[in-house]
């Protein structure tokens, strides 16, 4: 059956927040009632084989599907003619193009970065153009006050800038995360033990993970500066012009579980999309 949308995505891996929401959307696309494929770099780079993920293998791209490419694709590769682009960071920050054409549809993220990618898009996007899909997995990622806090932890991600030009002193006695959390079985292990978890990437979504898990949370600048992320004013710091994520609030424990499944966002993002292109 011809998909009504194909989404352009490295291989699944469960360390990369950003790829996990390419493959969700799908799932949920699905869930939702729509018909969505993945479309991989190779055929047979894995998806996620819980969530209804299928695989697009065909060369030609039909006519009528919407292919979604995240912000980190240069230009059209699949050669679509009906293109929508999902900035989960901002454009040309980590890869891709810094601005788009006009016949592409753009959403983003998150609210905040709606002016900045509004330059990008060349339009003025709205609240309509938001698109954010659960991907807290509960399965993983939950509090437990049954075990006990016995550690710090450290991530560095894509602070590795950040950490070469100030490393906290006392980092030995603490775990690294990216060496000792491969999967989100893992992490939600590690951070149901950490006491306080210490980033060097000011843009990330384990910072929300480990609210959820009941760490506390600090950020690390590059000038040895320490700070709850949720606080930071980010002047002259590397995560001024990089920090993309609304902090939710305390309620987030309480609700992220019942928006895991939830596809009513998902239909939102459908309808909005079949307002420029019929599905």
């Amino acid at each position: 059956m011809t998909p009504q949308f194909i989404i352009h995505s490295p291989r699944y891996i469960e360390t990369s927040a950003g790829i996990r929401a390419l493959h969700r959307l799908c799932h949920l696309l699905n869930v939702a009632g729509y018909r969505a494929a993945m479309r991989p770099k190779q055929k047979k780079d894995p998806v996620n084989p819980n969530w209804r993920t299928p695989v697009w293998t065909e060369a030609e791209i039909p006519e009528r599907t919407v292919v979604i490419y995240p912000e980190v694709v240069v230009g059209n590769p699949l050669n679509a003619r009906r293109v929508v682009r999902w900035t989960l960071n901002y454009p040309g920050a980590l890869a891709g193009d810094a601005a788009y054409p006009p016949e592409e549809m753009i959403f983003v993220w998150d609210t905040r970065m709606l002016e900045r990618v509004s330059v990008a898009a060349g339009e003025r996007l709205d609240a309509s153009r938001v698109l954010v899909v659960p991907i807290i997995n509960p399965e993983f990622v939950y509090p437990d006050p049954t075990v006990a806090k016995d550690v710090d932890s450290f991530f560095i991600y894509k602070g590795r800038a950040v950490r070469e030009a100030f490393t906290l002193p006392n980092e030995h006695e603490m775990i690294c995360v990216d060496e000792n959390a491969k999967s989100l079985r893992e992490l939600g292990q590690l951070l149901r033990r950490t006491r306080r978890l210490y980033s060097y990437d000011h843009s990330t979504m384990i910072f929300h993970e480990a609210l959820v898990s009941g760490c506390e949370i600090v950020q690390v600048h590059a000038d040895g500066t320490l700070n709850d992320p949720r606080e930071c004013q980010a002047q002259n710091r590397s995560c001024a012009l990089k920090e993309t994520t609304t902090w939710p609030g305390p309620e987030l424990v309480e609700t992220y579980v019942a928006a895991w499944d939830d596809p009513e966002p998902i239909r939102r993002f459908a309808e909005t999309v079949a307002t420029r292109w019929p599905l």
